[in-house]
């Protein structure tokens, strides 16, 4: 072989040598970058681990909602926070029949805000849950809005403000009445209703006992009779309580099924009976009016006739 093959074939053995150890370089260089990504996947998987839900057993809280007179509410509803500004929500909820409500969560501090409550009722901006029960009261008031044209009053709704008597300046309203007296009884009736004029003497002889105490309105459902009719049948037969008018918004929201109709509304504005029919005897008025005004009346109580009322 002569000299200048050899060297050809020299050179280009250097040349395969070289090119596979730069290949070889490279591929060592690719292994490398793989192993870093694989560490950082590593790293972002235990993170979200680390931040997963605790495992702690978890506490039954209960509320108990009730009114200023014990009524227990329904349908009130509520969501729980584990902060005061009410940001960290973690539960939602709605009492049921008896006013209660219950959810579980891991033991702590939470914070109840009420986002519905019935007409009527009032309640703070927080109430602090500490304890696994937590009763909760919420005061009524007497509102100003109406309730709407298709609306019935039953026994524990909170009535709604209007006239009862008089006009302009003299107008008693019900926040009047409530403010003044223990408790405010209505009479719906009219002039030309013999069993209204039945029960009246026996209604005045109980109220003269009790004119400190009870409001009572005679409110007139027959639009035919006028003020004057009113005021004239009222002085004649020397009846002292306080009258009005009643339209028929007012006679079919209460609601009125028959003339006379007795309602009776205690202290915290709640209505307590609904009485249909004459009732021509001073001791159920009486009892009523004892009942409803006494100083023991710290909770309220519904009766379905005046006759049902015991005496004090």
């Amino acid at each position: 072989m002569n000299k200048t093959k050899i060297t050809s074939l020299l050179l280009c053995l250097c040349l395969a040598i070289s090119s596979f150890a730069l290949a070889s370089c490279n591929g060592n260089n690719g292994n490398q970058s793989s192993t870093a990504t694989s560490e950082n996947t590593t790293e972002d998987t235990t993170e979200v681990e680390t931040s997963a839900p605790s495992t702690t057993e978890k506490t039954e809280y209960k509320i108990c909602v009730k009114s200023e007179g014990g009524l227990e509410l329904q349908e009130v509803e509520f969501e729980v926070y584990a902060d005061l500004e009410c940001t960290s929500l973690r539960a939602r909820g709605e009492t049921d029949l008896g006013g209660n409500a219950t959810f579980k969560l891991a033991p702590g501090e939470y914070h109840i805000k009420i986002t519905s409550a019935p007409d009527g009722y009032k309640h703070e901006d927080i109430y602090t849950v500490t304890s696994a029960e937590t009763p909760i009261t919420l005061k009524s008031y007497i509102r100003d809005n109406a309730p709407a044209a298709n609306f019935t009053y039953q026994r524990g709704d909170v009535i709604h403000n209007f006239i009862l008597s008089g006009k302009g300046d003299d107008a008693i309203t019900v926040k009047d009445a409530l403010e003044e007296y223990g408790c405010i009884v209505l009479n719906f009736w009219y002039i030309g209703c013999g069993p209204c004029k039945a029960e009246f003497p026996y209604i005045q002889s109980a109220y003269e006992k009790y004119s400190e105490k009870v409001g009572l309105f005679a409110l007139n459902g027959n639009p035919a009779e006028s003020d004057a009719d009113i005021e004239s049948f009222m002085t004649s037969n020397n009846y002292t309580f306080k009258t009005g008018r009643a339209d028929n918004y007012l006679v079919n929201c209460f609601p009125v099924d028959g003339f006379p109709t007795t309602i009776v509304i205690d202290k915290y504005g709640v209505i307590c009976l609904i009485d249909v029919g004459s009732v021509p005897e001073e001791a159920p008025f009486v009892n009523a009016f004892e009942y409803f005004t006494s100083d023991s009346y710290t909770e309220t109580k519904f009766f379905d006739s005046l006759h049902d009322i015991p005496a004090k």
